[in-house]
């Protein structure tokens, strides 16, 4: 047996190609954007249950981030990406983007009307939300 053997294997090793052992950039993405809203998402719930222990009065807090979203925008936008998605999974070598991508868009499609079923906009249509206006309150004060 060779004295260095070691040395050359470990030479070897080293020169050859191996793959990125990180993660790809749209999962980096993906889990930022989902830390981000689960951030968000808490300090919403924070804020609706601290403001009526401090003042007394509901904030709607989560109500007024269900107003930024848009609604009538997500089934267009997670048709593109399914589509994207089926045509990565069918095509493309990397399956595993394909599959995420038909995944998320299918959620994002569905997403309008698990918050309808949810009762998530009547609940928010009740309270005093700035986005969700009742139409009698509409009218100026004192008339």
């Amino acid at each position: 047996m060779r004295n260095n053997l070691g040395r050359d294997f470990s030479r070897l090793v080293r020169s050859g190609t191996q793959p990125d052992p990180r993660a790809p950039w749209w999962l980096n993405w993906l889990l930022q954007a989902g830390i981000t809203i689960a951030v968000i998402g808490g300090l919403a719930t924070l804020a609706d249950w601290a403001w009526p222990q401090v003042t007394g009065r509901p904030l709607g807090a989560w109500c007024w981030l269900l107003g930024l979203l848009p609604i009538g925008w997500l089934p267009p936008l997670g048709m593109i990406m399914m589509l994207v998605g089926f045509g990565l999974a069918l095509t493309s070598s990397r399956r595993a983007a394909g599959i995420t991508w038909l995944i998320i868009g299918s959620l994002v499609y569905v997403a309008p009307e698990i918050l309808i079923d949810g009762g998530i906009f009547t609940s928010c249509a009740a309270g005093p939300s700035p986005v969700w206006v009742k139409p009698e309150n509409l009218s100026p004060p004192g008339g």
